[in-house]
């Protein structure tokens, strides 16, 4: 209902509110001046009504509505600011849109275009060969082969079986049992071996590698048939087989089976950047059932294979050294044995054997501890072998000719320095100086080495190859340890005199001897002869650095001196396992204790044996070194060790000897062709 002071109001009414009195009447008289009553003014309920300045008058209103419509202001248009709010929202709308566009177009544009292409076209992956590896007379070490393997999903085969009626009925063979009758019909596997594999696994698995071409399309054809299709998968592989097995395992290392052939131990793993090539690319068209249809004017990426890389090992000479090792470790209960032989005229790697080994091909049944070189990988303490050092320094020392000319008593059998006592093993009485190696006194190298200079030793003992990594590019490779000068007291020198309280590796030690038997040069220890790239197709020769001498360490006089006491250790002293029938052998003993975890001292009955040396003495040959870990039968090196490399000596001079003579039988029957 509309207010009182309204009601007066109609619908056309366009008059100004609010509203006004009429006027009164004016009367004219002559002489009179005419005047005008003024306006009314109607005060509002809730208004008031005051004067300020010349502002005129302005109301001041509580009743709803009247400020709205007082005199001067334009009314309010119903439905303006919704207007406004639709208008800013398709323009928000609009603005998004546009964003959207500009990202499919110029951000994401190739994402879809791939995608597009994707539906009519196809990118075939072609791997390139991955480079072999040979010894050095040129045969092959590494296999390359492709293959099938079969893939089963037994998670979803039992599931499956779960959900059918009729194989719940009994009306339908289960799908597991039809699965193995197809497999039994090829011969790769029966219904017993097949439950117990697929009751082992979940997720999709390999079932069987190495399926032949011929084989895998009857397999497919027949999987078909039996509606069995769906639940497995036949896929081609590329498998990388290593016919040497064991024997080079710990060097070789092997690849990962699946995919792309990877490298992941030894020299498979190491050169791996080398042996893989570059894979290739090949793009095709394809149909309405996505078979690949091969265009010409689609593009492609040939695949490069890898480089094929020539070692310094020789396969006789590995898988000889290996066997005596295995006899070895057997013969005596030991942990373990490692062996090197080295060209004593190059420092070539001839053969660098573990045991025990394992197959590469099955690399994951076996600890991973194993898949190293432990013969460059692992650190010991050499024991009374390392005493030519000791024995060379004193000899390039100054004062060379008084240590030569005295007699040291080793009566006592012990020597006192400090609280600690260092004890020989036998009464050896007064030696010379020869027979402070020849008879291994300890007692007597710790008396040498108290008159030495420190710093002396210690650049003989780097100039041999102590201390830093021989550097052959196997994964893991130690340098040993060696202490600087300035912290080799009386004490530590003297039991770093007979192989104590330092650390090298296997190659580090033959190395060292084999610096006596190539006249007192170095030869640094190399393993890779060349490289095949198969990248440009160019015979690419590494540079060899065992052809010439690194450095030259001793004076000839030194290295005869040394020969002489070396040969005079087998023949006459601790050493007389290591004699080769109808050969003369130098070397010497070294059998080291073992630090007892628990104790953290050396422990009575775990050490490790080694012994080293080379032959002939009057023209070496080789060089070999052998270490066996903790043997439980036999106590010194002299009766595990020295054995052992008589046994090496022994192969390597009868595959010499059967080569000599098949040479001699070839060369006569080309004089007899021609």
């Amino acid at each position: 209902m509309r207010p009182r002071w309204l009601r007066h109001r109609t619908r056309t009414s366009r008059r100004p509110w609010p509203p006004r009195v009429a006027p009164t009447e004016m009367t004219y008289q002559p002489g009179r001046r005419i005047r005008r009553r003024p306006r009314t003014t109607v005060a509002l309920p809730g208004c008031a009504t005051r004067r300020s300045g010349s502002a005129g008058r302005a109301r001041s209103c509580s009743t709803p509505g009247a400020w709205a419509r007082r005199p001067g202001r334009r009314r309010a248009r119903p439905g303006g600011g919704r207007a406004v709010l639709v208008i800013a929202l398709l323009v928000l709308a609009g603005g998004v849109i546009f964003a959207r566009y500009v990202q499919m177009q110029l951000v994401q544009g190739r994402e879809y275009e791939r995608i597009a292409a994707g539906l009519h076209r196809d990118t075939l992956p072609l791997s390139g060969g991955r480079g072999r590896i040979y010894d050095r007379h040129g045969r092959l070490l590494t296999v390359n082969s492709s293959s099938c393997s079969l893939l089963v999903w037994p998670q979803q085969i039992r599931k499956l079986d779960d959900d059918d009626p009729l194989v719940a009925s009994g009306d339908r063979k289960p799908r597991a049992e039809r699965l193995a009758e197809v497999l039994a019909r090829f011969g790769l596997a029966d219904k017993d071996s097949l439950g117990r594999e697929l009751a082992r696994h979940n997720s999709m698995f390999c079932l069987r590698h190495g399926v032949d071409y011929l084989l895998a399309d009857s397999l497919h054809a027949a999987l078909v048939r039996n509606q069995l299709h769906d639940w497995t998968v036949i896929r081609e592989e590329y498998r990388r087989s290593y016919p040497y097995g064991e024997a080079f395992a710990n060097v070789i290392g092997y690849v990962q089976p699946m995919g792309r052939l990877t490298g992941r131990a030894g020299l498979e793993g190491q050169l791996d950047s080398l042996l893989a090539g570059r894979s290739g690319w090949l793009e095709v068209q394809k149909d309405r059932m996505g078979n690949p249809l091969p265009d010409p004017s689609y593009s492609r990426r040939d695949p490069t294979s890898g480089a094929d890389v020539r070692l310094t090992l020789d396969a006789d000479i590995q898988q000889a050294a290996y066997r005596v090792l295995e006899r070895s470790v057997r013969a005596h209960a030991a942990l373990r044995g490692s062996a090197v032989v080295l060209d004593a005229r190059t420092g070539a790697v001839l053969a660098l054997a573990d045991y025990p080994g394992y197959d590469p091909e099955r690399y994951a049944e076996v600890a991973m501890r194993l898949h190293r070189c432990a013969a460059v990988a692992d650190e010991f303490e050499p024991g009374s072998s390392f005493k030519i050092v000791v024995a060379a320094a004193a000899l390039e020392s100054d004062c060379a000719n008084e240590f030569v000319g005295r007699r040291y008593d080793v009566s006592a059998g012990h020597i006192q320095i400090g609280r600690y006592r260092i004890r020989d093993v036998h009464n050896n009485g007064v030696l010379d100086f020869d027979g402070l190696l020849v008879k291994s006194s300890n007692v007597g190298c710790a008396l040498l080495s108290m008159e030495l200079d420190a710093e002396h030793y210690y650049r003989t003992a780097r100039a041999l190859g102590f201390g830093y990594p021989v550097g052959l590019g196997l994964p893991g490779e130690t340098g040993g340890s060696l202490d600087p000068p300035e912290r080799l007291t009386t004490l530590r020198l003297a039991n770093i005199a007979f192989g104590q309280g330092l650390t090298v590796n296997l190659v580090q030690l033959a190395a060292a001897y084999g610096c006596i038997a190539a006249g007192g040069a170095y030869h640094r220890p190399y393993l890779v002869e060349s490289v095949l790239s198969g990248r440009d197709t160019s015979y690419r020769r590494r540079q060899d650095r065992g052809q010439a001498a690194v450095r030259r360490v001793l004076r000839p006089a030194t290295v005869e001196r040394l020969k002489t006491i070396l040969a005079r250790v087998v023949a006459e002293g601790t050493a007389h396992g290591a004699r080769i029938e109808g050969v003369s052998v130098a070397g010497k003993t070294g059998t080291a204790q073992k630090v007892d975890p628990a104790t953290r001292t050396y422990s009575s009955h775990r050490s490790r044996m080694t012994f080293a040396g080379f032959f002939p003495v009057e023209a070496p040959r080789y060089v070999v070194a052998v270490m066996i870990d903790e043997a439980r039968i036999g106590r010194f090196a002299s009766e595990v060790a020295a054995p052992a490399f008589g046994g090496i000596g022994t192969e390597l001079v009868r595959i010499e000897r059967a080569r000599e003579r098949m040479a001699a039988q070839t060369g006569m029957t080309d004089r007899e062709g021609s």
